[in-house]
């Protein structure tokens, strides 16, 4: 029996670095986010692994909460939110590093699940 089966498409992630990096690097792109701010959000190489799965764990989210909507998951990133003081999700994540990332995978926890 495969015990995949029933994971969501979005949480079957690969094991390697490398293929989640391009993950990412699809996911950022959709998100259509300047390259200056790519490389502030993927961080050095000390946090980077981190970095990348917290970005993965907020696409996957995304698009679990609004799957018939992917245009309204790729831009929610880029839009002012209330949760944030009317910030965006990415400056918070910019500004805020790997607790900054927790803070929009928090938020995204609240509004998708109350």
């Amino acid at each position: 029996m495969n015990s995949n089966a029933n994971i969501p498409s979005w949480l079957k992630l690969p094991s390697s670095a490398s293929e989640k990096e391009r993950m990412a690097s699809r996911a950022l792109n959709k998100w259509n986010i300047p390259d200056d701010v790519v490389v502030v959000l993927l961080g050095g190489q000390a946090e980077r692994q981190s970095r990348v799965d917290m970005l993965l764990a907020i696409y996957g989210l995304l698009h679990s909460l609004y799957p018939h909507n992917p245009e309204l998951a790729d831009a929610w990133p880029q839009s002012p939110n209330k949760h944030f003081d009317s910030r965006t999700p990415v400056k918070v994540m910019a500004d805020g590093g790997l607790p900054g990332m927790q803070s929009v995978l928090n938020g995204l926890c609240r509004i998708g699940f109350g």
